[in-house]
């Protein structure tokens, strides 16, 4: 019975994480249309959805051991943001104005390799971000797969528990002084590194429930799970004050309800596509946006116009997204895993 749940544990579809990852991406791209930005509704905490996702998926990937862990992850990264960078940078300094400061060298530098930085956004000056607006996340998401990756080498059974230890740490610095002058510090002791240590607990849980109990759900129960999640959700972006601790239990309630949700059952294969292509979508879809707002509607007020050209920018962005996902995700990024990681094992 138990090598069943094993078994059980090591097959999980994630169908469901899929779904959520849809779904978030969409709110996030929302939240950068002015007419929802002022609503009011913080659907940029979708984000700590993301994050609880990414630690929840690397420990679960990382089973048996963290082989090519870093390669796999800068593959998947890597190029299209360095792609998006480049043309960033050369547009900004073609046509002066395009963002509120012109970079420099130094920007360039500093925004391919993932370190933090100060310079002024579309909508505030001084933020920490790079030239690609919405990868502010991945300075989070790369400091912690190298401080996961070490904590596996150092002991990989007990990787987690090495890795939350160190991140509670972290946001507890953060707490306790106030390092906004220093970019570097900032992020790296920022409250959302303890999205990652919920998703390392759900991945915890999971195992627990998995390998003693085995799990069985059926469509009611899904139903109901899904309710429950799309609750906490509501909570989570609608909340005016909200407290760390409850941001990183709404998000893992999120992930483990739509997981768990799907697990006896298939989601629509159009959902779980636009989950696959969430991380092309989400660094593309602000470019699009930013183009339509220009050119034919600033998307500032409820209209009839400015509903159909946000319309229009989602759907661009899934296309556009799509197609990076083909080409750059799948198609370059297997020639990247041929060249670095399979030719290395022969």
């Amino acid at each position: 019975m138990k090598e069943k749940e094993s078994i059980e544990f090591e097959g999980i579809r994630f169908d469901g994480v899929q779904v959520l990852r849809a779904a978030s991406m969409l709110m996030i791209a929302l939240y950068h249309i002015d007419m929802f930005y002022n609503t009011g509704l913080r659907m940029d905490r979708c984000v700590h959805i993301f994050f609880v996702i990414s630690a929840f998926m690397v420990m679960y990937t990382t089973r048996k051991d963290v082989k090519h862990f870093i390669r796999k992850r800068i593959i998947k990264i890597v190029p299209l943001y360095w792609l998006l960078t480049f043309l960033t940078f050369f547009a900004a300094i073609s046509v002066p104005g395009i963002i509120p400061q012109a970079p420099g060298v130094r920007d360039l530098v500093l925004s391919l390799f993932f370190i933090p930085y100060s310079r002024d956004g579309i909508r505030g000056a001084d933020a920490v971000r790079p030239l690609v607006g919405p990868a502010h996340t991945l300075m989070s998401e790369m400091f912690f797969y190298l401080l996961f990756f070490v904590s596996a080498k150092a002991d990989h059974k007990k990787r987690g528990l090495i890795a939350s230890a160190v991140l509670i740490v972290l946001v507890a610095l953060g707490y306790w002084f106030d390092f906004y002058e220093i970019p570097i510090l900032y992020t790296y002791t920022s409250d959302r590194l303890a999205d990652f240590v919920g998703g390392i607990l759900l991945f915890y849980i999971a195992e627990y429930i998995f390998k003693r109990n085995g799990f069985r759900i059926g469509i009611c129960r899904s139903a109901v799970l899904l309710v429950i999640s799309a609750v906490a959700g509501g909570i989570l972006i609608s909340a005016e004050n909200i407290s760390m601790p409850l941001k990183v239990g709404l998000s893992m309630i999120c992930v483990a309800g739509f997981t768990v949700a799907f697990f006896d059952i298939r989601a629509p294969r159009i959902l779980v596509t636009a989950g696959d292509l969430s991380y092309s979508f989400y660094l593309i879809h602000y470019y699009v946006i930013l183009i339509i707002k220009t050119l034919l509607d600033p998307m500032n007020v409820w209209s009839v116009k400015s509903g159909l050209c946000a319309a229009a920018a989602i759907c661009a962005g899934l296309i556009f997204g799509w197609l990076s996902y083909r080409i750059i995700e799948i198609g370059f990024a297997g020639f990247l895993k041929k060249r670095l990681i399979r030719a290395s094992e022969q």
